[in-house]
């Protein structure tokens, strides 16, 4: 009799135990009443490469008050799992940047009662990132220069950069098109690791952008997209300065007396003709225009004047052609303009016909039999 009351109460204490937990091993709850977890996915989770915060929406069915939900997870790489907000586990996954696709199981686990607890699992898979070539770009402008720094994400990558004005977009061009436009012009400088320099030759309070993106140098193609930074230079400080001209024309050319009104300003002159106001261009256009020749050969401060200069000589004009003597400050240093620019018409003589002639006579000649 002894032995049959110790296995019944055996028993019992079996049946007791598996009461503890109506489910998570696969099995379904004893007790039809039971709770059971219901996730909105069954089988797989698939987490992008790149991570970044994920949810699952669960619900509970045959909820008992005061019961609490749990989630823990085999993996390290799927963060801190939350719980907090009902009916949803949220957690922040980190980049799969390990060069292999991966997974983790998720464990929900619904605690109530005396201790019972009920189960759910997920699987949590996540493809191995091919990390896309991204760019921290800094600028610093002045007037007509800016300095600026470039970091990629991988310096082992080729990138190139340039510096473009709003016109590319005025154009109807987005980024994919100016990529291509870029690259199409040549003379492509393939940059790698960290790049800091300063550009010159902008114009004074003008909107640019600093512009990186990933190329191929042997394929002349773009392998990333296009990091942009906005910037507007600096206004420029103008002066003052006005001038007044003598000018002697002669048949292809003409000198010219110059008289600044401040002595100590550096200024530049030269001579126009009516072509550039016929193709639209403004004063300051035209300034922009000729010192950004002089700029880009890093000839400005050879060709720059200063004070009163007599018998100043500018040739290779057309017989009884009207010209502009055109003179205005500049900063050498900056590259730009600081004055506005004065301008005086004048025509160049007619050429006169002269009895004087010339002989001349050949004694060693190519001749092509």
């Amino acid at each position: 009799m002894k032995k049959s009351i110790l296995l019944l109460m055996a028993g019992a204490m079996v049946l007791a135990g598996c009461e503890k937990n109506n489910g998570g091993n696969g099995n379904e709850p004893v007790d039809p009443n039971a709770p059971k977890i219901e996730l909105e996915v069954s089988g797989n989770l698939t987490v992008p490469p790149e991570g970044g915060e994920q949810s699952i929406s669960y619900t509970i069915t045959n909820a008992v008050d005061g019961g609490q939900v749990s989630a823990k997870s085999s993996e390290t790489w799927l963060g801190e799992i939350n719980c907090d907000t009902e009916g949803t586990v949220t957690f922040v996954a980190e980049a799969n940047e390990s060069g292999a696709d991966r997974s983790a199981i998720v464990t929900l686990t619904y605690g109530y009662g005396d201790g019972q607890t009920v189960d759910a699992q997920f699987n949590a898979i996540q493809a191995a990132w091919d990390k896309p070539l991204t760019f921290e770009l800094t600028v610093t402008p002045d007037v007509s220069t800016a300095e600026f720094t470039v970091v990629p994400s991988d310096n082992d990558e080729y990138y190139m950069i340039a510096f473009i004005d709003d016109s590319f977009y005025e154009a109807g061009m987005d980024d994919v098109a100016i990529m291509e436009d870029l690259l199409s012009r040549g003379n492509i400088q393939a940059i790698q690791g960290e790049y800091s320099n300063t550009v010159a030759g902008l114009s004074p309070a003008t909107t640019y952008y600093l512009v990186a993106f990933g190329i191929d140098p042997e394929a002349n193609t773009y392998t990333s997209d296009m990091a942009k930074k906005e910037f507007m230079t600096k206004e420029a400080q103008m002066t003052g300065l006005t001038f007044e001209f003598d000018l002697q024309p002669k048949t292809t050319s003409v000198v010219m007396d110059i008289f600044p009104s401040d002595k100590s300003a550096d200024y530049f002159v030269t001579v126009i003709d009516n072509s550039w106001y016929e193709a639209g261009y403004e004063d300051e256009d035209i300034m922009s225009e000729i010192l950004a020749q002089y700029v880009a050969y890093g000839v400005l401060a050879q060709y720059a004047l200063r004070g009163d200069v007599p018998d100043y000589e500018v040739g290779g004009m057309t017989p009884g052609t009207e010209y502009y003597a055109v003179a205005f400050g500049v900063d050498v240093a900056a590259g730009i303009y600081n004055s506005e620019m004065t301008k005086e018409t004048f025509t160049t003589t007619e050429s006169q016909p002269t009895d004087a002639y010339a002989t001349a006579s050949m004694d060693n000649y190519w001749a092509i039999e």
